[in-house]
C-alpha cells in the first residue's frame, strides 16, 4: 500500500489587473504562474521524480494541450507554459476541490487551519489517482473565442543573382531587420550561419562542419555583405553608373574617386596607395550617415577606443571606413552611448603629470635649456679664459642630427 503524505511548500498569487479580462483568460495566467513557481522550485530541489499539476479549467488545458494558433494574449502565454512545462503534466481538477479557490470563496483564516482540503489538497490526491481528461479536436466555446481565423503564413525565400552589368541585388535587407540589433558583433554573426546554411543547401561548403563554430573569413563575409546592402540602397545612382557609364556623373564619384572593388564594395580613391597600409585602409569604403548598421560601427569603434571622445572614434572609424557627415554622426552616436551617459562624461580624459624639475627650480635664467630640431642650428662654446656669467649649465635636446657645435675662436 502507497502511503503518501503532503506539505504545502509554498504558494504565489496576484492581484487581478486592473484591465478587464475574461475569466478563462485569468485562469490561463494563474496556470503560467504555477509553470513559473514550479519551474523555480525544480531548480531549487535537488531530486523530484515527478511532476503533476491541475487545473480547474477544462478551457486552459485545451489551450495548453493543442498545437493550433490562438490570438496573442492567449498565444504568448501557453508558449511560456510549453517552455516551463511538458503539456503531458497538465491534469484537470474539479473546482469542488480546488484548494486555491478557499482564500477568494471570504474563509477566514482560522477556518483555513481547520481546513483539510487547504492543508492536505484533493481527496483523489490521496488515492494516488491522477484525473487525465481526453481532449478531441473540438474545442468548447470558450477556448474557440481564441481561435486564430485564417492565420497568416510567412515564408522567406533568399534568391540570388550573378553579379552582372546591371546593379546588384541587395537583399539583406528584405531577409533581415538589421534595426532590431543593438550589438554588430551579434548581427554578423547571425548573417553568417544564414549565409552558411544557404551555402550547404547549394552544396558549396561540407556538411560535416555543422557543428563548427564560425571563423574569420565567414564573420567578413557577413559584414562584405551588409556594406554592400548598405552601399546599394544609399547610393544606387553610383552604383548603376560605375557598372554602365550611362547619363551625367554622380558628384560623389568625382568627389570621393569612387569604385568597385572586387567584392562589388564602394571605395574611395586617396593619396596613400603606394603605401603599406591594408586597403581598407588606404581605400577605405563610403557609407551613409543614416543607417543603423552605420551606427552599429561607430558604437562598437567608440567602445574599441575605451569610450573616448568624438575625435578618436572617428579617427578609428576612418580607418576602415569613410562616413559621409562623419563628424556629425559620430557625436549623436557617443551622446546616446548607454556607458558614458551613465557615467557623466566621455572617459578619454587623462589628468596631465607634473611638471620637470628643472622647470619649476627658482635658478637664474638660462640655468636649464632646452632646443627642439628645427633645422641646422649653430651653438656658441665659450672658452674656458671667458665668464661664466649667463652660461648654461645644463643643455637638453630631442638628439637632432642637424645640430653642430662651433667654437668662436676660429
Amino acid at each position: 500500500m502507497i502511503t503518501l503524505k503532503f506539505r504545502l511548500l509554498c504558494s504565489k498569487t496576484r492581484v487581478t489587473p486592473t484591465r478587464k479580462q475574461t475569466i478563462p483568460r485569468l485562469e490561463l495566467s494563474g496556470a503560467l504562474i504555477l509553470a513559473r513557481l514550479v519551474h523555480s522550485v525544480s531548480l531549487s530541489l535537488p531530486v523530484l521524480h515527478g511532476t503533476y499539476l491541475w487545473t480547474d479549467s477544462m478551457t486552459v488545458l485545451y489551450w495548453i494541450c493543442n498545437r493550433k494558433g490562438w490570438k496573442q494574449y492567449v498565444q504568448h502565454r501557453v508558449e511560456e507554459i510549453r517552455k516551463l512545462t511538458n503539456p503531458s503534466v497538465w491534469n484537470h481538477c474539479p473546482g469542488t476541490q480546488n484548494p486555491t479557490d478557499l482564500p477568494s470563496q471570504g474563509l477566514s483564516a482560522k477556518e483555513l487551519l481547520k481546513s483539510r482540503l487547504w492543508w492536505d489538497g484533493p481527496s483523489f490526491i490521496a488515492r494516488a489517482v491522477i484525473n487525465t481528461p481526453e481532449l478531441g479536436d473540438d474545442c468548447n466555446e470558450e477556448a474557440e473565442v481564441e481561435l486564430l481565423r485564417n492565420p497568416a503564413t510567412f515564408t522567406q525565400v533568399l534568391t540570388s543573382q550573378d553579379q552582372t552589368k546591371e546593379c546588384p541585388v541587395a537583399c539583406m535587407s528584405n531577409l533581415m531587420n538589421s534595426s532590431h540589433y543593438s550589438d554588430i558583433g551579434k548581427l554578423l554573426r547571425v548573417t553568417a550561419y544564414v549565409l552558411r546554411f544557404i551555402n550547404r543547401l547549394r552544396g558549396t561548403v561540407d556538411r560535416t562542419d555543422c557543428g563548427s563554430s564560425l571563423n574569420g573569413k565567414e564573420i567578413t563575409d557577413a559584414e562584405a555583405l551588409w556594406i554592400r546592402t548598405i552601399q546599394k540602397l544609399s547610393f544606387d545612382c553610383e552604383f548603376c553608373y560605375l557598372l554602365k557609364p550611362l547619363g551625367p556623373c554622380p558628384p560623389l564619384i568625382d568627389q570621393f574617386g569612387l569604385f568597385l572593388d572586387d567584392k562589388q564594395v564602394l571605395r574611395c580613391r586617396g593619396r596613400i596607395n603606394l603605401s603599406q597600409l591594408p586597403l581598407s585602409g588606404k581605400q577605405p569604403a563610403l557609407l551613409p550617415s543614416n543607417h543603423p548598421i552605420v551606427a552599429l560601427l561607430i558604437l562598437k569603434a567608440h567602445e574599441s577606443v575605451k569610450h573616448n571622445g568624438v575625435n578618436q572614434t572617428l579617427t578609428f572609424m576612418r580607418e576602415r571606413f569613410w562616413v559621409l557627415k562623419g563628424r556629425q554622426t559620430t557625436r549623436k552616436v557617443v551622446r546616446s552611448c548607454v556607458t558614458c551617459r551613465r557615467l557623466g562624461h566621455s572617459y578619454g580624459s587623462v589628468l596631465p603629470p607634473d611638471l620637470p624639475t628643472e622647470r619649476v627650480l627658482e635658478d637664474p635664467p638660462f640655468s636649464h635649456t632646452g632646443v627642439d630640431f628645427a633645422g641646422p642650428l649653430y651653438i656658441n662654446v665659450v672658452n674656458e679664459g671667458q665668464s661664466n656669467e649667463g652660461q648654461s649649465n645644463e643643455g637638453q635636446s630631442n638628439e637632432g642630427q642637424s645640430n653642430e657645435g662651433q667654437s668662436d675662436e676660429r
